[in-house]
């Protein structure tokens, strides 16, 4: 699909009449499971494979010119709660939270493009359409509006759009795109760049399975966001919020990624979970530091997580 202007049927630079923003931003249960990692749960047949094949898959992000830039697999990662946060949003403030497709109703795009669904674990989803500011996305990703973070998104969003390759040992390979990115076009008042944009249907499957996180964009409220924090985040929002929650070390490494730098760098990491916690009292997911039990050399062995019930609403 080639990069066209599109042109409201009410103007070229208006946008859609929008109510108050919801209460809550949500997110697919289903895809917060398998997010990690990442890179690897967009390939569904790439979750049967053994461990040991998962390990010698080469991912390839984008285009090397998107890459040279600054597209990381973290930026993906922001990028893509950005992207849910906003279609939420959306799909809220024009009344479609039947779909939560956004701008797009019925697989009709704004434009009267028609989009085949998509099957997903054996149901049918749309697809789905939000027109967003380019530097509100910037903010919502990257902690704020400025020419460098403009330039990320759009860079992290072109390697959206051209997708994640997986390759094996053999030199076969797959590719995944994320989105479309259908349309831009410029407010004459302003010059700000609006960029419309179609997701697959998974979006709109992850967000109908109504997971609640905090509504005012809660990266930014993450300090600098690592992966770690996002892990994190993502393993505290599933649990029941009425119940405290226990890991013990061994599996929170592995629940975080840092088995094998634990392994190399023992201070580093806990100080890397340390911060990650804090990250989590200051998004206020949950409502202080959890009780931390020792053995008798004072190495931690479990943590006990007391999780805020009125997250997210």
């Amino acid at each position: 699909m080639g990069r066209k202007i599109y042109i409201p049927k009410d103007g070229l630079h208006s946008t859609p009449k929008r109510k108050s923003e919801p209460t809550s931003i949500k997110f697919g249960r289903s895809y917060e499971l398998k997010r990690r990692p990442l890179q690897l749960s967009l390939f569904d047949a790439i979750g049967f494979l053994p461990e040991e094949e998962k390990r010698q898959l080469t991912i390839t992000i984008g285009e090397k010119e998107e890459r040279e830039l600054g597209v990381t697999l973290l930026s993906i990662k922001k990028m893509d709660f950005a992207l849910r946060e906003e279609l939420y949003i959306q799909s809220y403030q024009n009344g479609n939270t039947q779909e939560f497709t956004g701008l797009a109703r019925n697989g009709t795009l704004t434009d009267g493009t028609l989009i085949d669904c998509e099957s997903i674990d054996g149901k049918e989803y749309n697809a789905a359409e939000i027109r967003v500011k380019i530097g509100d996305l910037a903010k919502r990703a990257y902690g704020e509006n400025s020419y460098t973070t403009r330039k990320l998104t759009e860079a992290t969003l072109r390697a959206m759009q051209t997708g994640l390759t997986c390759r094996n040992v053999y030199g076969d390979e797959i590719r995944r795109s994320l989105l479309w990115l259908k349309a831009y076009d410029y407010d004459s008042k302003t010059k700000a760049k609006y960029q419309t944009i179609v997701l697959t249907a998974r979006y709109s499957k992850d967000i109908r399975n109504n997971f609640a996180i905090h509504r005012n964009g809660v990266l930014n409220m993450l300090g600098r966001v690592t992966d770690a924090k996002i892990e994190l985040l993502s393993l505290l929002g599933l649990q029941d919020k009425t119940k405290p929650f226990v890991r013990y070390l061994p599996q929170l490494l592995h629940d975080l990624g840092l088995e094998e730098e634990y392994k190399l760098r023992k201070k580093r990491t806990m100080k890397t979970i340390s911060e990650a916690i804090a990250a989590m009292v200051g998004c206020e997911i949950i409502v202080a530091l959890p009780k931390v039990d020792k053995d008798l050399k004072g190495n931690v062995i479990k943590y006990t997580f007391i999780l805020n019930p009125n997250y997210g609403r």
